[in-house]
């Protein structure tokens, strides 16, 4: 379609400036009886006209070669013009001239004449100058035509005398003309052809593999007009398009994270859950032994002290009956110490079932794990040394909450010197109790040799432990994360293997008259 649209118009060009310049002589002819200014006048308007038509094909086509030829053939055809220059009206730069010396120059002297005027150029040559405007696309060009200043008689005789010779060689500078316009033609298309036609393909392509969803290959913009912008445009989709799709994926994999955190948040509260109802089934069976134990116990007091009263009644020696006592006393002490176990399950168990926060000295928490972790302690040949009193110090919280876990955290250090060999220093377990920046602090500190490297990150994950089946307290290390957590505290371990372990458990302080404050643990990570 481009091809037959450019061929076309280099044809109709080529054919209107050949009938012009033929009917150029025509006009002429016609013209011989004429005064010398009509003569020069007509002429000029066929020139003009004749001119103007392949002007604006050259134009164009950006042909001034053709254009220069077209002025060159004139001036030498028709012997009274001295030369024929055309250029912008607005700044005076020069298009085409017949002999090409002021060729993209501007002319300084550009007043515009409607009719034949005498001028006097290059400082000696006198001509007759008439100016035809040319208006190409809203700018403005000039046609300028310069006559030679010779005998009005001469010139009609040579024009005469010429006529017919000048029209042969016009007639044949038309058809050369029109060759070479035809054979332009061609080679025009075929320039136009890879001009638009290259850059569209290759502009289809690149949008059907967009639309196909492959986004690999970058656009080219193959040309610098409206269809390299295009590409440029299209290009600039395609990277769009990448960074949202890199967007979207990494939304993705952050809403996959967020999952992921919110089902392990989840499963810790199922854990915290079923511990919490073990400990409140524990607690009501505790009430419940308790309750059971008492009895028989104050029967046994009941009768322990008859039968001390009966025994002197019967007059039995004093040797028999200081033994009696004596035995008595030790059965006193064992049922006072049955009693001490008793209330303390009582108090565990009313501590379990209530969940009511109170405010709690941190002395009566180490008290319970005292009570608690001592005969343990023995069992397995651990010193439990504490550090710090905790008489100042309160926070406000569940009792059994937190016994629960300092039970827990001193349990483990126990269980921890199980199987491994005897250190050097003894096995000792020592707890440390102070405040630092408005926050109780209780360390478990043990020397039972340090966690191993492969279990260090997965000490806080529910349901997981080292200890076999029945063993332990069954709290485990992730319930205590969430019980302090739940405090507005944390909990962190330091270990080193080879050596020990230390836990950190930090609370909120609810109030102190005094500051038992321990120092900052050189290392601890969570």
């Amino acid at each position: 379609m481009v091809f037959a649209l450019a061929v076309t118009g280099l044809l109709v060009g080529g054919l209107s400036a050949g009938w012009y310049i033929n009917s150029l002589f025509a006009k002429i002819s016609d013209t011989q009886a004429a005064s010398h200014f009509d003569r020069l006048r007509s002429k000029t308007q066929t020139y003009g006209n004749g001119i103007k038509s392949a002007f604006f094909l050259y134009l164009s086509s950006f042909d001034y070669s053709m254009l220069q030829t077209l002025l060159s053939d004139t001036v030498r055809a028709d012997g009274e013009i001295q030369s024929i220059t055309i250029f912008r009206q607005d700044d005076g730069l020069v298009i085409a001239s017949n002999d090409g010396s002021q060729l993209l120059h501007k002319l300084e002297d550009r007043r515009l004449s409607s009719e034949f005027q005498r001028v006097r150029v290059a400082g000696e040559r006198e001509v007759f100058r008439t100016d035809y405007v040319l208006d190409y696309e809203s700018t403005p060009y000039v046609l300028r035509i310069e006559y030679r200043v010779e005998s009005y008689d001469k010139a009609l005789a040579v024009l005469t005398a010429e006529r017919q010779r000048q029209s042969q060689e016009f007639a044949l500078a038309g058809a050369a003309l029109l060759f070479l316009l035809v054979v332009a033609s061609f080679g025009v298309a075929r320039w136009i052809g890879q001009l638009v036609s290259l850059p569209l393909k290759n502009l289809n392509q690149s949008a059907q593999e967009i639309a196909a969803g492959d986004l690999s290959r970058p656009v080219t913009a193959l040309t610098k007009d409206e269809i390299g912008e295009l590409a440029e445009s299209l290009e600039l989709m395609r990277k769009n398009i990448l960074v949202k799709i890199v967007e979207i994926e990494n939304a993705n994999a952050t809403l996959e994270t967020k999952v992921e955190e919110r089902t392990k948040e989840l499963k810790k509260a199922q854990v915290a859950l079923v511990q919490s109802g073990k400990m409140a089934a524990l607690g009501i069976m505790s009430a419940g032994i308790a309750h059971e134990i008492n009895n028989p116990l104050a029967i046994v007091t009941m009768y322990l002290e008859t039968l001390s009263r009966s025994l002197r009644k019967l007059g039995l020696a004093d040797d028999q009956i200081k033994k009696f006592e004596e035995s008595s006393a030790r059965v006193f002490k064992a049922v006072e110490r049955i009693s001490q176990i008793i209330n303390h399950v009582k108090v565990f168990a009313r501590q379990s079932q209530d969940n009511q926060r109170v405010d709690v000295k941190v002395a009566d928490l180490l008290s319970d794990v005292k009570f608690f972790s001592e005969p343990i302690a023995r069992n397995h040949q651990v010193q439990i040394d504490y550090q710090g009193t905790g008489d100042h110090l309160m926070v406000r919280c569940v009792k059994g909450d937190l016994v629960s876990v300092l039970q827990n955290l001193v349990q483990n250090a126990i269980d921890a010197f199980e199987g491994r060999r005897e250190p050097d220093a003894g096995r000792r377990v020592t707890v440390k109790v102070g405040s630092s920046h408005k926050m109780v602090r209780i360390e478990v500190e043990d020397n039972a040799g340090g966690i191993p490297l492969e279990i260090q990150q997965r000490i806080f994950d529910p349901f997981f432990t080292t200890k076999d089946i029945g063993k332990g307290t069954g709290l485990g290390l992730s319930l205590c994360y969430s019980i302090i957590q739940n405090y507005g505290g944390k909990i962190d371990f330091d270990t080193e293997v080879g050596r020990g372990t230390r836990f950190l458990v930090q609370i909120p302080l609810l109030a102190q008259a005094s500051v038992d404050a321990t120092a900052e643990p050189q290392k601890l990570v969570s």
